[in-house]
């Protein structure tokens, strides 16, 4: 996978950033919402980006956020950017 110098850089600021900011930049509610304008399950996500479909329940409901190389498989899974799992 590429990615660009700006979305390195937003991962690298990532990885300081702390579980409870996550969920403060609405990456639980996100990922949600993209999935389902794709058309995809939790189960069919999952596959694709190689997790447990427990996990990716787990970050829609904000028991757990992705770590930043889930994030970035998100997004080249889902077809968006990583603004766009994080944006409000």
């Amino acid at each position: 996978m590429m990615f660009s110098v700006s979305e390195t850089g937003k991962i690298e600021k990532l990885l300081s950033i702390s579980v409870t900011d996550l969920k403060e930049i609405h990456v639980v509610n996100n990922i949600k919402k993209i999935r389902k304008k794709r058309g995809l399950t939790q189960k069919q996500l999952s596959e694709m980006i190689m997790v447990n479909q427990s996990t990716v329940a787990m970050w829609e409901t904000g028991k757990s956020v992705p770590k930043a190389a889930n994030l970035l498989k998100l997004s080249a899974t889902l077809d968006c950017s990583v603004d766009d799992l994080l944006r409000k």
